[in-house]
């Protein structure tokens, strides 16, 4: 950003909008992601007791929209509502806005309210000559003649509430008639107190239909009666309308906004019926019709919206929508996108009554859109929505199902010649739900001249990691499993609400039979993986990398995720390092002692593990049809691609930890993108191997699911404790009862710490696999043997610890703690694991893992070590370090995590210190200047000024008041760390 305004508007942006619309999805079948649409349509039909994610906070209500047919559009006049529908989605756009409805916000003095008020009055005349053609006569209105403006006032009033009208129930919809008088004769009502025009949202009825119908999380309200005549709306005055009876239904919704989108059409061909029909008439023949101009849009803005495309209006750009990755607030739209209506049968007029007469458009006019979009830097996207052909048959009248009778061909020869079947047009499509589940979306064709770019300055051994061939599998992997990935995390979203309305997670009910089930177990630990009874972790970097294998470790993660900074030469001169590492090959030279490091000839090396980013994560340095890569699938891709082969020669194999996840759906589409892989590669499923790390709460949930659906591929379980407690922190962060003390009495041995690492033993070894312990964060102290002494035994008391409950290996972060854990380990544990250990006296149950009543503290040290290692890592991260050592620890991104949330939750709920001291947002910007402050002396003015801690102090600002919060600090900081460039030359 240029400047610091700007900046801190994106940072504020970053956080007030980190949370994407909320869909609902079900995972009932494992078949469910085979279409978009048939995946919410499941949804529909299975489930009707979600509570709806857009509710207002004014009780328990939806966001209240009207439906204004004159301009075929939904109006939502209350303030809440609309800023609740734009920033959990971006929806609508303020009448009097660009976008964002942010007119009433903007402070402008009274002069240029007047100036607006006139604008308002001129499009109103504007609008006059529009409704005089839509309605020349409208019966029972009180007309006034000369220069006088005809208003039809429309209220919402519930019937039985006796108490004052809230200012959101009353909907007023105001429509001029004749000359506007020159006059400033502009509607009291329509100004605010302070002079300024009142501006609403407005809603397409794609957007609106979507809301009601796709998610359930709008009410809609028809406050006229409207009648069609020869196509013609005609608007007739209903005052004190009742709520109860002008709440439009689904089924209304759906009538109505088809025929309100004939109206508006401004191609539909000159055929009329041969008689005024009653709009509600549900057997209207204009409602029955496949090719109507509303259907089809909703359509493709419904396979978009899900996706996880934000979907804008495309008018200004001669398009029919344009997407945004994010969302306007935070930069242009990527794609322009065409619908182009494909019919089943050819040149059949009869099919093709309401839409455009021609659906294939000039080679001129999409020379012209290639060219506009080309200017405003736009990706152009034909979206080819398949037309169903429909039939009537013979049907009993007491089966109102089989009236409702739909048959398609997604190609375009049918099965009929392209012949017209007369007579057998006519098909009530009075179901949505029905209606829309038999139209598909043929192809998403990008106008792009590569598929696949690269947006990052590419060294020559990079390059030899990004070749074609590997970027051709990264990018079927991406296409195959990508919006499936950004579902689930649209499922992760919808969770979040359920808990912060204090829905507390359990066992899952429709997986017991998996849980109950002793017969099946995982598979049986791969060459290499027998024992783990020591594992090092580390990023990728060269020195670490060569260190961790040769560090009598047997094993080594090699980390992409927490102890990396993901910038774009720390991801992939990490995949050439790895490679190195498989061949033999890697070495590396300290460039200022001039040190030298190569693999060990005299020992064993570690099996080398790869652990990926986590689901949430992209890669945007590369971009695969327009749409940044997920992070996780490119880490595994390329380095499951360049390695897998070598290391199965080698007698190893391809063997990942995967982290973060949050349910077993997520496990599942690891394990589909497993078998993909291998397939294409022509490797024997089952050769690749994953540890899951369980590291959130709801993942605690769900143990005998991950293993199950994992199973051929499953190399057990691991106790992620760092990510586990900071989970339990961000997942109960609103709920008082959640609040935990100081991070240093958060220990192994609380209750919900102990039965999460039971729960876990007792888990895999029924299952036959793995149960790993966590990580021991304490690294050697040097030039002071007492602290170091100190620091060791804590180790030794940790790995005890983990041995004696049953686990079969544990995670160490430096190579000189390896021989103080194998020793532990050796002693008490003389077998390579102890699988044999069942553990069948443990009983866990949900209460057991949400027990967090813990003795400890809350105390101003605590609050100032929170504040010290969050600011002190995020700034690290800044400067691309994702593994920091601070006081005597060494830190990642989850301790970096826990403490950013522990500030939030306690300044949210105000808790007080054991000092006395209460917690509030200003307390802690007060602490957090004065660490600032102790850091500017030790480092001084000139170290200070070159790092990155005022940054840092920027995001920590934001970030630990109660107010705004980012699901992950990593995602928060990311754009930061990217280097967006030209397209590099492969």
């Amino acid at each position: 950003m240029s400047s610091s305004k700007s900046k801190d508007k994106y940072v504020k942006n970053k956080s007030l909008y980190t949370l994407p619309l909320p869909i609902p999805l079900s995972p009932t079948t494992s078949s469910i992601f085979s279409s978009i649409l048939s995946f919410f349509s499941n949804y529909l039909t299975s489930t009707n007791s979600a509570q709806n994610p857009l509710q207002s906070s004014s009780g328990n209500r939806k966001p209240r929209g009207t439906f204004d047919p004159l301009s075929n559009s939904v109006i939502v006049s209350g303030e809440e509502d609309i800023e609740k529908l734009w920033k959990q989605g971006f929806f609508g756009k303020g009448n009097l806005s660009r976008s964002e409805p942010t007119w009433c916000g903007r402070g402008k003095d009274d002069k240029n309210a007047k100036i607006t008020n006139d604008l308002v009055a001129d499009d109103a005349t504007t609008k006059d000559s529009k409704a005089d053609k839509i309605s020349p006569d409208i019966e029972g209105t009180s007309h006034v003649t000369g220069d006088k403006d005809v208003k039809i006032l429309a209220e919402i009033v519930d019937i039985d509430e006796k108490s004052k009208i809230d200012h959101e129930d009353l909907c007023e919809m105001e429509y001029y008639k004749g000359k506007r008088s020159s006059s400033n004769d502009v509607n009291d009502k329509n100004d605010n107190e302070d002079g300024q025009v009142k501006e609403h949202l407005q809603l397409t009825t794609e957007e609106a239909f979507f809301l009601c119908f796709g998610i359930g999380s709008l009410d809609i309200y028809d406050v006229n009666k409207v009648i069609v005549s020869n196509y013609r709306l005609h608007l007739s005055p209903s005052l004190k309308i009742s709520k109860r009876q002008n709440l439009m239904t689904i089924q209304e919704c759906w009538n109505k906004f088809r025929i309100a989108s004939i109206a508006h059409h401004s191609t539909i061909k000159d055929k009329q019926p041969s008689s005024s029909v009653q709009f509600d008439d549900p057997l209207l023949t204009v409602n029955n019709q496949f090719d109507n101009p509303f259907v089809i849009r909703y359509v493709a803005f419904h396979y978009f919206r899900s996706l996880g495309w934000v979907v804008g209006r495309g008018n200004k750009f001669g398009t029919d929508f344009v997407l945004y990755e994010k969302g306007p607030v935070f930069k242009h739209a990527e794609y322009g996108v065409v619908i182009l209506p494909c019919h089943n049968i050819r040149n059949d007029d009869s099919n093709d009554l309401y839409f455009r007469k021609n659906v294939t458009s000039s080679w001129q006019s999409m020379m012209n859109l290639t060219r506009v979009c080309g200017q405003v830097k736009k990706s152009l996207v034909f979206c080819h929505v398949i037309i169903p052909v429909s039939r009537t048959y013979e049907t009993s009248s007491n089966d109102r199902s089989n009236k409702i009778i739909s048959s398609f061909d997604l190609s375009f020869g049918s099965a009929f010649g392209g012949k017209s079947m007369e007579g057998s047009l006519k098909c009530l499509l009075e179901d949505p739900l029905e209606c829309l589940r038999n139209y598909k979306i043929r192809e998403v064709q990008l106008e792009m001249s590569n598929s696949i770019v690269v947006l990052a300055p590419v060294s020559e051994s990079q390059s030899q990691i990004l070749t074609k061939e590997a970027l051709e599998f990264l990018a079927k992997l991406q296409r195959a499993f990508n919006p499936i990935r950004k579902a689930l995390l649209q499922r992760r979203v919808l969770r979040q609400q359920e808990l912060d309305r204090g829905v507390l997670p359990d066992f899952l009910l429709e997986t017991a039979h998996i849980r109950e089930d002793d017969s099946w177990r995982g598979a049986y630990p791969a060459p290499g993986l027998v024992d783990r009874r020591v594992e090092i972790t580390g990023p990728v970097d060269r020195k670490m990398v060569i260190n961790a294998l040769n560090s009598g470790a047997y094993t080594y993660m090699a980390d992409f995720e927490d102890s990396n900074a993901p910038t774009w030469n720390n991801n992939v001169d990490g995949q050439v390092n790895l490679r190195d590492a498989v061949r033999g090959t890697i070495t590396y030279t300290n460039p200022g002692n001039k040190k030298q490091y190569a693999l060990r000839k005299d020992g064993k090396l570690a099996t080398l593990i790869v652990r990926p980013r986590g689901w949430h994560l992209e890669e945007k340095h590369v971009l695969i049809d327009g749409v940044p890569a997920s992070a996780s699938i490119f880490d595994f891709a390329l380095y499951f691609f360049h390695n897998a082969k070598k290391l199965i020669e080698k007698g190893s194999g391809p063997y990942f930890y995967l982290p973060k996840m949050e349910s077993h759906l997520e496990a599942r589409l690891w394990n589909d993108i497993f078998n993909v892989a291998q397939d294409l590669l022509g490797i024997p499923r089952g050769t690749i191997r994953a540890t899951v790390l369980i590291e959130t709460i709801l993942a605690a949930f769900e143990m005998d699911e991950i293993i199950y659906e994992l199973r051929e591929h499953s190399a057990g379980l691991n106790c992620g404790r760092w990510d586990y407690i900071f989970s339990v922190i961000k997942k109960f962060r609103k709920n008082p009862d959640f609040v935990l003390p100081d991070r240093s009495d958060v220990t192994m041995t609380t209750p919900f710490m102990d039965a999460y690492v039971r729960l876990l033993i007792k888990t895999c070894h029924r299952r036959g696999v793995h149960a790993m312990g966590g990580m021991a964060a304490q690294i050697p102290i040097k030039n002071d043997p007492k602290a170091n002494e100190a620091a060791i035994e804590k180790v030794r008391l940790d790995k005890l610890r983990e041995v004696k409950a049953g686990h079969d290996g544990t995670w160490v972060a430096h190579p000189d703690l390896v021989k103080v854990a194998l020793d532990i380990f050796n002693e008490n544990l003389k077998t390579p694991n102890q699988i044999y250990v069942r553990r069948e006296e443990v009983n866990v149950t949900a209460l057991d893992l949400l027990n967090t009543n813990i003795s400890g503290s809350i105390t101003e040290k605590g609050i100032r070590g929170n504040i010290s290692v969050g600011l002190t890592y995020i700034e690290s991260w800044l400067r691309g370090l994702g593994c920091v050592p601070i006081h005597n620890l060494m830190e990642d991104a989850a301790t970096a995590e826990i403490s950013r949330s522990q500030l939030w939750q306690w300044a949210k709920h105000g808790v007080r210190t054991s000092e006395g001291k209460k917690v509030t947002p200003e307390y802690l910007l007060k602490l957090l200047d004065e660490e600032l402050v102790k850091v500017e002396k030790q480092l001084g003015p000139q170290n200070f000024s070159s790092s990155k801690y005022v940054l840092a102090k920027r995001y920590m600002a934001n970030q630990i008041t109660g107010k705004e919060y980012a699901e992950f600090i990593t995602t928060l900081l990311y754009d930061e760390i990217t280097t967006i460039q030209n397209k590099a030359k492969l």
